[in-house]
């Protein structure tokens, strides 16, 4: 069994509620859990995914389904790109871009949320780089790289470049394109996979939102902060300048 197609990223990205305006798609089997978490894993990387545990994922699987995993982690994670492209090198990906800032923000919420996080956002920002090159097992569950890379999953241009080095096709999409126009920007994710749109896209569900206090400041020093690898981003994506981060949309 081979999956056809994944949303790789970016985390707080709107991956689920893409994948669940997706997997409306009656041609389409999404992952069970939406996040197959895969090849995030050394031993998928290594020897590829279990047959068996393919089975598990895809159980409703339907004679002809386009079978979709939308683990955001994969694009920033190392060794996911290249193990997609082993599994499948006709694999379609989509990755969705959000303000870096705006994405920092939400993920630091997200992880005050579960209880992983301690630190208010300036404090864990300030830190981020020596959690970061003190993390002994990046590929861990709880490792510092998975969970406190605030700032670093927000410079996109590397990770950007070594998606279209193994997809060069690949789809990429905008957050605030899925918050204010659902309906055109998931028919164009779904004509990525060779599908025809759906009969009608609504407004997408706010899955997984963490709002936590406000700490708008620290997202506009941190946006300044970022803002040449962001429009080095949109340079390689052919995109105008504030493409990424030009509306603000709620969080």
């Amino acid at each position: 069994m081979t999956i056809d197609a994944a949303i790789i990223g970016v985390q707080r990205g709107g991956t689920s509620s893409l994948a669940a305006a997706m997997a409306a798609h009656p041609e389409i089997c999404l992952a069970e859990g939406k996040e197959a978490h895969l090849f995030d894993r050394a031993d998928v990387q290594e020897h590829g995914p279990d047959p068996e545990r393919l089975d598990e994922l895809f159980a409703k699987r339907r004679p002809g389904s386009v079978l979709l995993d939308a683990t955001p982690a994969y694009l920033y994670m190392p060794g996911c790109l290249a193990a997609l492209k082993r599994h499948n090198p006709a694999m379609r990906v989509i990755t969705v871009l959000r303000d870096p800032a705006e994405r920092a923000r939400s993920h630091h919420a997200l992880e005050k949320a579960r209880g992983w996080e301690k630190l208010d956002f300036a404090h864990a920002l300030r830190v981020e780089d020596e959690r970061l090159a003190e993390d002994p097992d990046p590929m861990s569950l709880r490792s510092p790289t998975r969970v406190f890379a605030y700032r670093t999953r927000g410079r996109y241009h590397r990770q950007v470049a070594r998606v279209l080095e193994y997809f060069p096709d690949a789809l990429f999409l905008r957050f605030d394109d899925l918050v204010i126009r659902p309906a055109p920007t998931v028919a164009m994710a779904l004509a990525h996979l060779g599908l025809t749109p759906l009969d009608e896209t609504g407004p997408l569900p706010k899955l997984n939102g963490h709002r936590g206090s406000d700490h708008s400041w620290r997202e506009t020093m941190l946006r300044l902060e970022l803002r040449r690898d962001t429009r080095a981003t949109e340079r390689l994506l052919g995109w105008s300048a504030g493409t990424i981060n030009r509306a603000r949309a709620p969080r």
